[in-house]
């Protein structure tokens, strides 16, 4: 299959159909944003002593140093004290405006950057908004999203200047659940917001991707691979640290939190850690990525974490090294289903760290170039089966992807919900093709009735209940 030229298609009919938003509660998270920012606005100056404009790099370094609250981070350009949010974590017990600014600054940026695009860019014609992919922009296969829009103040193009894959999630939530006829209920379930609730989803407060809704007379169905890019290096590798715990239909994470610490010693937060330190290392991350992506912890911890991690991948680094080195011989690299990356201009630069930057494109861009084309490869399979499936016309309709993740807006009636969300299911299953001992399989799909509110649902002897 020309994968590529075959996806445009496909690609096409899914940017053209609109992405229904609920205004009103975009409108009323916006209200409701300005006033805890003014909140918290006179917390800050009440701690600080002093009023002073907190959005403002300098003078909240000024305020901050003046407190004795030093980051020891420096900008590159004008030198002064780092207030970004990273930066300001460790500083967190040592006084209590740093927890108050740093809720402040994300309050702020999700306003800006999710709250605002979503009203800017509404549409009353077709109640949202259409939302642009390029196929072509990123090296390794994968999807991006959005125009470069100078006025965000309008809709001035048929596509919505917003990357709908940069959207956040809020923080976990759980939940219970009870049967209920109510119209809002869920394949006959409600679920209430319960800390001691076993079924985890987002919390729903000030949360963007509660704007995003299904189509009247549907519920938004979101597919995604379970382990999708572990999966693939343990094939690809052979690292018994994910083969072995992945072939059992184990947890990679708890394995490695295992392997690092022994299993006497293996408790949640430090599975958290493993899985950190899976993603943050898997494609050539050293203790400066873990410190990225865990600024509360010190650089000491992070430097003692990677040293654990590689003496328990030492497979997963050796074939990591030969394919960097056949790269560098052949002056390209080619993934699994034949997506040719050139790297030679890499390698023959006398900068080591353009050499280095060349060994860490080998090891991401086979992975994630792979995970790239298998996406397209299901989305064309989903188009040809499911859209194009005359009965199921206005049945379904696409809302987004987002890196690994499909959603759409499916008719909530059993007799098109169950076979669409079966049908969908095999298009992520069936890939044969791949010659893998361990497959790629669908998570159970979540459903919900927004994007931003959505429940893992199976199928137990025919009868669908949340997990």
């Amino acid at each position: 299959m020309d994968l590529d030229n075959t996806f445009i298609v496909p690609l096409m009919k899914f940017m053209d159909t609109p992405i229904k938003i609920d205004l009103k509660r975009a409108e009323a998270d916006l209200v409701e944003s300005e006033k805890i920012l003014r909140d918290y606005e006179r917390k800050i100056w009440e701690l600080a002593n002093q009023r002073f404009v907190i959005h403002a790099p300098a003078q909240l370094a000024n305020v901050l140093l003046g407190m004795g609250l030093d980051t020891e981070k420096r900008t590159k350009v004008t030198l002064q004290m780092s207030t970004d949010i990273d930066d300001l974590i460790p500083l967190k017990g040592k006084h209590d405006i740093i927890a108050v600014v740093i809720d402040y600054k994300e309050l702020l940026k999700k306003r800006s950057s999710y709250i605002e695009p979503f009203i800017n860019y509404y549409d009353p014609k077709i109640e949202g908004f259409r939302v642009s992919y390029q196929a072509f922009n990123v090296p390794t296969g994968r999807l991006s999203s959005g125009l470069k829009d100078k006025d965000k103040k309008s809709v001035n193009t048929f596509f919505a200047g917003f990357n709908i894959q940069s959207i956040i999630k809020t923080e976990p939530k759980f939940y219970t659940s009870e049967k209920s006829n109510e119209p809002d209920a869920v394949l006959g379930y409600k679920f209430i917001q319960d800390d001691k609730g076993k079924h985890e989803s987002w919390g729903t407060h000030l949360a963007p991707r509660c704007y995003i809704k299904p189509y009247p007379g549907h519920y938004v169905v979101d597919f995604d691979f379970s382990g999708e890019e572990l999966v693939i290096i343990a094939n690809l590798s052979r690292d018994p640290a994910y083969y072995e715990p992945l072939s059992k239909g184990g947890d990679p994470h708890k394995a490695t939190a295992y392997q690092m610490w022994g299993k006497e010693a293996y408790n949640k937060e430090r599975r958290t850690v493993a899985k950190e330190c899976n993603f943050g290392l898997n494609y050539g991350g050293y203790a400066g990525t873990l410190k990225g992506r865990m600024p509360e912890k010190s650089m000491g911890e992070c430097q003692d974490y990677y040293d654990r991690w590689r003496i328990t991948h030492k497979v997963l680094l050796a074939y990591q090294k030969r394919r960097q080195q056949e790269s560098r011989k052949l002056g390209y690299f080619k993934t699994r289903m034949g997506r040719i990356r050139r790297v030679s201009p890499y390698y023959s630069s006398p900068n080591r760290k353009v050499v280095s930057f060349a060994d860490r494109t080998v090891s991401n861009g086979e992975i994630q170039g792979l995970a790239g084309d298998i996406l397209r490869y299901v989305m064309i399979k989903i188009y040809n089966c499911v859209f194009c499936e005359p009965s199921w016309e206005a049945k379904i309709r696409f809302i987004a992807t987002l890196h690994d993740e499909i959603a759409f807006s499916v008719d909530k009636r059993p007799e098109y919900l169950f076979p669409i969300i079966a049908r969908i299911t095999r298009c992520f299953e069936e890939l044969d093709f791949l010659n893998f001992d361990i497959p790629l399989r669908a998570s159970n799909p979540l459903l919900g009735n927004t994007f931003g509110s959505l429940f893992e649902f199976e199928n137990k002897d025919g009868i669908w209940q949340p997990v």
